[in-house]
């Protein structure tokens, strides 16, 4: 060291102030292959000086071994291997280096290549204890002159610009881009914009333009905003310019759905978000922003909406109600319609106990049974059931037809139960009538049956030949159909005793030949069918020999109700008028008999 003495600080005191440029003027040269630095040549003291008074990143390999020499600047690419770094050959720096670069700087220290330049040049290095790593690089090598080594170059200048974080945040960035292009790919109807409002110009992607119905070549350069409002649908452009102006004036976020009309006249749904920058004065600069195609969410909402109001109508229509019950809770949630079928009002509070407590007696056991099917994780059935309930607000009965169906959990467990319920009280009084109307039917399908073979068996008995037989069995059938007829259309429940008068004169001759008089007065089916058959064989009587035998007989039937202390009395004259002179007949027939004992006893009379 002290043969650097005041000679070497000439050359040293030149080096600027710096960690690097201490350590070399304090390093031992002596114990290198360079020597004392008094003894360098001047070609390796000048570029020594020039490396250790420039802050870009340099260095030097000198010599045989490429001896290190560097600078501040250079340090941090050699990383832990600084300081120790300083002095040392190549191939004790660098050795996993060596194979790509030893021999380009043998090369040009032998002076058979030039100055070498590598822009991002790729290398594996380790300069931390943590293991190797993938580096770059824009590094120049160039050869040093000096007359003193054989080959007239002493050794390689260095100069390095490290470009790996650079290299790593441009590869991050196209994996961005490339990220954001796929998502865009994969969201089908996606566009961008970015909207120079200073100059009025919106640079579009490929997607938006299109949309707008601007080339897209010429929007990728910018087109007027114009160009783009003008696809707007009519109805929907005064509202979208209203809020792109306020976020102009104010800054912010836009995001508004809309319509634009595509040059084919098809209409499209969009949905545009962006943000408008502001600069420190609140002027607005940029106003990026995405557009997405919306049409096919648009018109799904539009089906799902008819759906909805169709499903809404079905049910109103149908009478149906939803429940649905939380088994973890017990807490039951009804509709409006449904509360209406227990008689509750719309804003009633229901819970499960409400709804057992409402049950008919004689129903909670079938509806604990099914429902209980219904929860259970073995059978899982469907919960279907009809009941009563007596509704507590006006205490009528109500007949419901239940249907539902219980939601497991992956372990088996019932966790909620939801369904319908339908209000079928008019079914079931219908139900109820018709059968009372079958067994009355029965009945009277009996009584009828009953008749008619007592019509028949008096008619063949008092018969004098088989054709007489024949026309008045098939006249009483008829008097007797004629009566059914009458009681049909009442429903069976009472037929006017006008009718049944009207219906007998029309039989037998008409009602000019008939004189009616009376009241209306109802009269009960087994009633109306006696009076029926007792009026036919009367007349039946008078076409064969009384009044209605002869042209100028007239045949009056007039009745009327008295009361006296025992109630109200039927009184009914038959009397005939212009026949021909009345002899006792010399038999009684079934007309006789059917008004004397049938008549009477059917009548109480």
């Amino acid at each position: 060291m002290t043969e650097l003495g005041l000679r070497s600080r000439s050359v040293v005191r030149t080096f600027p102030g710096g960690d690097l440029a201490k350590r070399t003027h304090q390093f031992d040269w002596a114990a290198t292959p360079l020597g004392p630095a008094p003894n360098w040549s001047p070609s390796l003291k000048l570029t020594v000086g020039l490396i250790l008074a420039t802050p870009f990143p340099m260095a030097l390999r000198w010599g045989p071994d490429f001896i290190l020499i560097y600078n501040d600047g250079y340090a941090p690419i050699l990383g832990d291997k600084h300081p120790e770094a300083l002095g040392q050959p190549f191939r004790q720096t660098w050795p996993e280096v060596q194979a790509d670069l030893g021999p380009l700087h043998q090369a040009i220290l032998d002076g058979e290549r030039a100055g070498v330049f590598s822009e991002d040049l790729p290398l594996t290095i380790r300069r931390r204890d943590d293991g190797p790593e993938q580096a770059y690089f824009t590094v120049s090598y160039s050869p040093i002159p000096d007359d003193t080594a054989p080959s007239g170059v002493g050794g390689v200048l260095i100069t390095a610009i490290e470009t790996t974080e650079r290299l790593r945040t441009e590869q991050a960035l196209r994996a961005s881009e490339e990220r954001y292009q796929l998502a865009l790919d994969a969201a089908g109807g996606v566009g961008t914009w970015n909207w120079d409002v200073p100059s009025n110009r919106i640079y579009a992607d490929q997607r938006f333009a299109l949309l707008f119905g601007v080339d897209p070549a010429r929007a990728a350069l910018g087109a007027p905003v114009d160009d783009f409002l003008a696809a707007i649908h009519p109805d929907d452009l005064d509202r979208v310019t209203e809020a792109i102006e306020r976020v102009l004036a104010a800054g912010g976020a836009f995001a508004e759905e809309y319509r634009l009309v595509q040059a084919n006249g098809e209409v499209r749904w969009v949905f545009a978000r962006g943000h408008c920058y502001l600069d420190a004065a609140g002027r607005p600069q940029r106003y990026p922003g995405v557009l997405v195609d919306i049409t096919e969410r648009k018109e799904a909402a539009d089906r799902l909406a008819v759906q909805e109001e169709t499903l809404r109508l079905a049910v109103e229509s149908a009478d149906v109600g939803t429940w649905d019950l939380d088994l973890r809770t017990r807490v039951l949630t009804w509709s409006d319609r449904c509360k209406a079928m227990f008689g509750l009002p719309v804003d009633a509070a229901v819970t499960l106990d409400d709804f057992l407590a409402g049950l008919h007696d004689g129903d909670l056991q079938a509806v604990m049974e099914s429902f209980g099917r219904a929860i259970d994780p073995e059978s899982r059935a469907d919960y279907e059931v009809e009941y009563r309930t007596a509704a507590p607000h006006d205490g009528g009965e109500r007949w419901i037809a239940a249907k539902g169906r219980a939601l497991f959990d992956a372990s088996g467990r019932a966790l909620r139960a939801v369904g319908t319920t339908v209000n079928i009280t008019d079914r079931k009084r219908a139900e109820l009538h018709l059968r009372l109307m079958v067994n009355e039917l029965n009945h009277r399908v009996k009584n009828s049956l009953a008749t008619i073979q007592a019509i028949a068996a008096q008619t063949f008995r008092d018969a004098h030949s088989l054709p007489d037989a024949q026309d008045a069995f098939t006249s009483r059938i008829i008097a007797l159909a004629e009566a059914h007829d009458v009681l049909t259309r009442e429903n069976w429940e009472s037929a006017d005793i006008q009718e049944v008068a009207r219906r007998t004169a029309g039989l037998h001759g008409g009602e000019d030949r008939f004189d009616l008089t009376g009241p209306s007065i109802r009269l009960s089916p087994r009633t109306a069918l006696s009076l029926s058959m007792a009026l036919h064989e009367l007349a039946t009587n008078a076409l064969k020999y009384g009044a209605l035998s002869v042209p100028a007989g007239r045949v009056a039937i007039d009745w009327s109700v008295t009361r006296d202390a025992a109630g109200a009395r039927l009184s009914l004259v038959w009397s005939e008028h212009g026949g021909p002179p009345v002899t006792p007949p010399t038999r009684k027939g079934f007309g006789s008999r059917l008004v004397e004992r049938g008549l009477a006893a059917e009548l109480a009379g």
